[in-house]
C-alpha cells in the first residue's frame, strides 16, 4: 500500500468553466443585442466537451486503486478565500467592486478546485484537507490509516477468465452502528495480465521466487566495459518453441510473447523495468525443425560492477501462461549461465 500527499491549490477538472462563465456574465447584454447565440453555444461547448477532464480523473482514480495508492490532498487556497480568478473580471457588468458576476465565478472556480481533490481522496480511500493549514493533522491521519486498518480480500469469480476486463467495479462496505464511520475504495478495476506479471517480476527480483512452466533459459554472454565501473552485459532469453502456443495463420504459424526485464545490484539499486514485445512467426514448412529449438532474444543491459540479479518475466499471450526466473551474475568478473528449468526439475 502506498500514499500520496498531494499539496495543491486545487485541481480544476473543467478548466474553462469559470473563464466562460465570467465572459458570458460580462458580455451577456451584448450577446442578446447582437444575436450571438451561436457564439454562446460555442463557448458553452468549451465547458462540456473541449476542456472537460472528468474522464481522465476517473481513470487516474481507477489506476491508483489498481495499484493500491491512496491520495491525501492538502489545499489551503479555499481557507484563505482565494481563487484563480483574475482582477480583470472582478465586479459586476456595470462597474467595479465585488458584484454578482465575480461572486458566481469565484463559487464556480472554488467548487471546481475542491471537488476534484475530494474525488481523488474519497475514490482511493484517502482523506482530503481542502480548507485547512493543518498538515500535521493530515500526516497524523495518514499514519493512523497505515497502522490501524482492516484488510478485506476477495476474488471475483470470473476474474481468472476475463483477460481484457478493464471495467471499474463498484465497492460498497456496510458496518453496523450509526456512530461508526468508514473510508474505503469506491471501486476497483481488474489489473491486466501484464500489470500482474510486472508485480510478479519485481517480487522475483527481491525474493528470488521463480515459476517457469514455459521452460525459459537465461544465458549470460559477454561483458564490455563502457565506463568507470559500468558494463554492457549481454543476456539471451531462450524460449523453447514446443512450450509456446503457435497458431496457423496462412503460410505460417504465429505467436505473441512479451518479455519484462529488471535488475538489482548488491547495493539495492533497481533498474527501470524494460518491456520487449516479441512477435513470433514460423513458416509452415519449418515448423518440425523449429519445435526442436528455441526462440532466442539477446538483450544488452547497462549494469554496474558487482553482484547483480536479473529477473525476467515472460508471457505467452495466446496460451495465457507466464514464466518468471532469475539470473545471478558477477558484473566485471566471472559470470555463469542458468537453466532455470533444469534447476527446478
Amino acid at each position: 500500500r502506498k500514499a500520496v500527499l498531494y499539496v495543491s491549490d486545487g485541481l480544476p477538472v473543467r478548466t474553462a468553466e469559470s473563464l466562460v462563465e465570467a465572459w458570458l456574465g460580462k458580455y451577456e447584454s451584448w450577446i442578446q443585442q447582437a444575436n450571438q447565440q451561436r457564439l454562446q453555444s460555442r463557448l458553452t461547448s468549451l465547458i462540456s466537451l473541449d476542456f472537460d477532464a472528468s474522464s481522465d480523473l476517473r481513470k487516474l482514480v481507477a489506476t491508483a486503486n489498481a495499484n493500491r495508492v491512496a491520495f491525501y490532498p492538502l489545499s489551503t487556497q479555499l481557507r484563505r478565500g482565494g481563487s484563480h480568478v483574475s482582477a480583470e473580471i472582478q465586479g459586476s457588468p456595470g462597474g467595479g467592486g465585488a458584484g454578482p458576476v465575480s461572486a458566481a465565478v469565484i463559487r464556480t472556480e472554488n467548487f471546481n478546485l475542491e471537488s476534484s481533490l475530494l474525488q481523488l481522496a474519497e475514490g482511493t480511500g484517502g482523506l482530503a484537507y481542502t480548507r485547512s493549514t493543518n498538515i500535521g493533522g493530515l500526516l497524523g491521519e495518514m499514519k493512523s490509516d497505515f497502522t490501524s486498518f482492516y484488510s478485506l480480500g476477495y476474488l471475483r469469480p470470473s476474474a481468472e477468465e476475463d483477460e481484457q476486463d478493464g471495467d471499474v467495479h463498484r465497492l460498497e462496505v456496510k458496518v453496523r452502528g450509526d456512530r461508526l464511520k468508514i473510508r474505503h475504495l469506491k471501486g476497483y478495476s481488474e489489473r491486466s495480465p501484464l500489470e500482474r506479471l510486472e508485480d510478479e517480476t519485481l517480487t522475483a527480483l527481491h525474493y528470488g521466487i521463480e515459476e517457469n512452466p514455459l521452460g525459459v533459459r537465461l544465458e549470460a554472454g559477454e561483458q564490455v566495459q563502457s565506463g568507470k565501473n559500468k558494463f554492457e552485459v549481454t543476456v539471451t532469453v531462450m524460449i523453447p518453441f514446443q512450450e509456446l502456443l503457435l497458431l496457423p495463420q496462412g503460410a505460417s504459424h504465429a505467436g505473441q510473447v512479451t518479455l519484462l526485464v529488471v535488475a538489482r545490484g548488491v547495493n539495492g539499486g533497481v533498474s527501470g523495468l524494460q518491456r520487449v514485445e516479441l512477435p513470433i512467426r514460423i513458416p509452415n514448412d519449418q515448423m518440425a525443425d523449429a519445435l526442436r529449438g528455441a526462440a532466442a532474444y539477446p538483450m544488452r543491459l547497462q549494469m554496474t560492477r558487482g553482484r547483480q540479479r536479473i529477473s525476467v518475466g515472460v508471457r505467452d499471450h495466446l496460451a495465457r501462461v507466464d514464466s518468471i526466473l532469475n539470473l545471478e551474475l558477477e558484473v566485471g568478473g566471472e559470470s555463469r549461465s542458468k537453466d532455470a528449468a533444469s534447476d527446478q526439475g
